[in-house]
């Protein structure tokens, strides 16, 4: 219940007044203009392009107002990617807590498919992590206070979703972990789990730690690193440096640090050190590996430099071993206090994946990227109290998604997570 509390806390500071969900208001820019248009690029305004915009095309049941609490992916192998959320009743609605596994019908919309009945937990990451074609569900899972514990589900067939648990292990601090990363680090071949383990409120030190795939579907802990300066976001894991070992970059909120390590020889991980960064309440990272536009890993840091004024921040190696910023974007808000979130997905089919933000008081901002981390702001939605921000790959039928969860209102009781989609990308690029 703390960390829900907390979470609460920093959506309410800041919160937007507008009480019309559709309606496209006006918005504080990069610069500082106020407009109401629904297509703004970089540094001019420009007129909304009939069909060009992101429409809302599905709501989902309630997404839980955490940290970042939703995935994407293929559980079952049909081609058809889930979204998974984690369902908390708000507003006298029927239904138990559970992880629920929405799939794409084809047409853009997505239908409940499975579900994960969960009191109180994070889902983390999602992939098949011993190769055995039988999908792997990741997820924080809470015992009582201060008691908690890392757990991995398995289906029981590749057509099927995860559904029964295989292994957990001991989780330290307390259920308010971001997203997880599946990785094979030490370069060993076989892929591990990287995840924070962050204490939060519960009597321990935050950790960055590492499980290794086992025979038996078992998971070995390689890595155990205590790390200070407050709570990490979600560490992502790439060859920044391109020297043929895989790094992490993890960031902490308080401290203001990216740090680094680096798989050195199997099951060895070793701390790099960190570089400071200018931006607060700043957690959430997207990564843009393989598909970078620049040929090396890129790292999208969102965070603020103060009321009114978020950031995202890109960051390479051009070094070994060794961060540097190389592009610094204003971002769309309407917020005093908030902490971004920040997704990465192939919406429009391109080369490059697309870079979205929300938990913005309003605005949800989507971005093409261009080399050195250079964002162009493609659309501006509004989803008045957006919370998490997640998104599909672009397929045959349609443009991939932007899953945005909200938190409840007068006008959106039930705290929905949205669906948009552009109703004009209908064709393959």
């Amino acid at each position: 219940m703390g960390r829900l509390l907390l979470t609460i806390a920093f959506c309410l500071v800041g919160l937007s007044a507008q009480t019309d969900e559709w309606r496209r208001p006006a918005l504080r820019l990069a610069d500082g203009r106020v407009t109401g248009d629904a297509v703004v690029a970089v540094g001019e305004p420009s007129s909304p392009t009939v069909g060009s915009s992101f429409e809302v095309v599905d709501r989902l049941r309630h997404q839980d107002d955490q940290w970042m609490n939703s995935l994407v992916g293929d559980a079952d192998h049909d081609h058809r990617q889930e979204i998974v959320l984690r369902y908390w009743p708000v507003g006298s609605p029927s239904g138990t807590k559970s992880f629920l596994f929405y799939e794409d019908q084809g047409s853009g919309q997505f239908d409940p498919v499975h579900a994960i009945p969960e009191e109180d937990g994070g889902l983390l990451a999602m992939g098949d992590i011993d190769g055995d074609g039988l999908t792997d569900l990741f997820f924080e899972h809470s015992l009582g206070a201060c008691q908690n514990e890392f757990v991995r589900m398995e289906a029981s067939s590749p057509s099927g979703f995860p559904d029964h648990v295989v292994w957990t292990a001991p989780k330290e601090g307390n259920v308010i972990d971001f997203r997880a990363t599946i990785s094979d680090v030490d370069g060993d071949g076989l892929l591990e789990l990287v995840t924070s383990d962050d204490n939060f409120n519960c009597p321990s030190t935050t950790r960055l730690k590492v499980f290794e795939s086992a025979p038996g579907n078992q998971m070995n802990l390689i890595l155990s690193q205590p790390i200070g300066g407050g709570d990490l976001g979600n560490p992502v894991a790439a060859d920044f440096d391109l020297d043929g070992r895989r790094e992490i970059v993890v960031t902490n909120g308080l401290g203001q640090k990216l740090h680094v390590f680096e798989g050195i020889a199997d099951d060895t991980i070793v701390y790099s050190g960190f570089l400071a960064h200018s931006l607060g309440n700043a957690y959430q990272i997207a990564l843009l590996d393989a598909v970078s536009p620049d040929g090396r890993p890129i790292a999208f840091l969102a965070g603020q430099m103060g009321s009114l004024d978020y950031r995202v921040q890109a960051f390479e190696m051009l070094a070994d071993n060794s961060l540097s910023l190389v592009n610094d974007t204003p971002v769309p808000n309407n917020c005093g206090a908030s902490i971004p979130q920040i997704a990465a997905a192939d919406l429009l089919g391109g080369a490059t994946p697309e870079i979205m933000l929300d938990r913005l008081c309003g605005p949800v901002p989507i971005y093409t990227v261009g080399a050195g981390g250079a964002l162009s702001l493609f659309d501006l939605p509004v989803i008045p109290e957006s919370l998490e921000v997640a998104g599909t790959r672009k397929t045959h039928s349609h443009s991939g998604a932007v899953v945005v969860g909200t938190f409840p209102t007068a006008a959106n009781p039930q705290g929905a997570t949205q669906v948009l989609e552009l109703p004009d990308q209908a064709a393959e690029r």
